[in-house]
């Protein structure tokens, strides 16, 4: 378990943290029902700041917390929670995770959170689930997705809200500290004498998320200001980017010349992602991908690509995606 560390944190940095709750209790109108809203806890310093931060503000929320049973420290982390809730007087839930698989435990922890926000939510018929992301795990998963190679959606980073599930139906999940640092999550942790729990798991340098977060940590915290505000500043950019490809796209089916004539070739590969994105979601999404389709361009019309359903075929102003016809 970690402490408070004793040191003063600066004065602005609960308030800052406090408005932007506030921001978007107004834009979602929660003080009008201070118990519609679900947050996850894992009993770490962003979601023990964020819950604080929701009670202080006035608002009364449900809390879910997770027991993955993936290291020792689980049950203290459970503890953690139960104690902060009773202090808090808020009710809390506890779902104890089945057996981890032996690989891609990552994923299947996070879809075992997803499941048990939806349920949770439905239960209570629960508006909106709140989780604590900040600025600084935005930037790490965008330099995650350049890593990987990535389209528009990847370069915009996570939404700071969008529907739960995937058919947009029931709640609303909700990131209110999208746009604060680190830095002023663990400085109000320490203004309000908060205890939280520290993953050990965060030193694991095998996980490329915490190498990034390490690299991160060595620059001047200058640097590492000027780098997560262009990071927000290309995030918003993109994500504007996006929505107009979106309303171009022909239904996801056809990408027309005119979609891709007035950007740079490094723009053309990423509106090419976002078509594959949208047209075939089974599809890798790698720009060496882009590239090879938008090689098709180089030649005469009729050229085609076959990537294992469907087929890209080069035809007079545009690319199309068909299934292809089974083997003889």
């Amino acid at each position: 378990m970690n402490a408070p560390a004793g040191m003063v944190a600066p004065m602005d940095a609960p308030s800052t943290l406090l408005r932007e709750i506030s921001r978007w209790s107004r834009r979602y109108a929660w003080h009008d029902r201070p118990g519609d809203l679900l947050v996850g806890v894992s009993g770490g310093v962003d979601s023990v700041v964020l819950l604080h931060a929701l009670v202080r503000a006035g608002l009364r929320p449900h809390v879910l917390h997770v027991h993955h049973g993936l290291r020792s420290a689980a049950d203290d982390e459970e503890a953690l929670v139960r104690r902060l809730c009773r202090s808090l007087d808020l009710e809390v839930k506890v779902v104890r995770a089945p057996t981890a698989p032996p690989t891609g435990r990552q994923a299947w922890a996070r879809a075992i959170r997803h499941a048990a926000f939806a349920e949770c939510a439905q239960r209570h018929a629960l508006s909106f689930v709140l989780v604590a992301h900040h600025a600084d795990d935005q930037l790490e998963t965008q330099i995650l997705h350049l890593e990987r190679g990535t389209g528009l959606a990847g370069l915009a980073g996570m939404p700071a809200s969008r529907p739960l599930s995937a058919d947009g139906a029931g709640p609303k999940l909700v990131r209110p500290l999208l746009d604060v640092p680190r830095s002023m999550v663990l400085d109000t942790a320490r203004e309000w004498g908060l205890e939280w729990a520290e993953d050990a798991s965060n030193q694991d340098l095998s996980y490329r998320r915490n190498a990034i977060r390490s690299e991160l940590a060595a620059m001047t915290p200058e640097d590492l200001t000027a780098f997560r505000d262009a990071g927000l500043r290309v995030a918003s950019r993109v994500r504007r980017l996006r929505r107009a490809v979106c309303r171009g796209l022909d239904s996801g089916r056809a990408l027309p010349d005119a979609d891709l004539a007035p950007w740079p070739r490094a723009v053309q590969e990423l509106i090419v992602l976002e078509w594959l994105a949208l047209a075939a979601p089974g599809l890798p999404r790698r720009s060496a991908l882009a590239r090879r389709i938008l090689r098709l361009g180089d030649g005469q019309p009729g050229r085609r690509v076959r990537l294992g359903e469907v087929e890209i075929w080069r035809e007079r102003g545009s690319w199309t995606l068909r299934p292809t016809a089974p083997a003889a």
